[in-house]
């Protein structure tokens, strides 16, 4: 019978720790946020798409109906960008 490989992280030196803030970000094209996201929450629903650049600096879209309402996504995020990006009220967790 085939051992199941354990795919968590119980080291303690290297878990995510918790976010210090949380912001309301406004989508804009070639800026980018201050720090990498620690996560993303959608607070308005699945009403639309996102476009954004992650932490490798490649773009990324996800798209409408992806992304449920309060649940916290550990996306690392560093540009949420205004062009292509159709959903509102985005809340991003540093």
């Amino acid at each position: 019978m085939a051992t199941k490989q354990k795919t968590g992280n119980n080291n303690p030196q290297q878990r995510i720790a918790p976010s210090g803030d949380i912001v309301m970000i406004t989508p804009a094209d070639g800026t980018a946020l201050k720090f990498f996201t620690k996560g993303i929450i959608m607070s308005t629903g699945n009403d639309g798409t996102l476009a954004a650049v992650n932490s490798n600096g490649e773009d990324i879209t996800i798209p409408t109906g992806t992304l449920i309402t309060g649940v916290v996504y550990p996306f690392q995020l560093k540009e949420i960008k205004n062009t292509g990006t159709t959903a509102t009220a985005v809340v991003c967790l540093f």
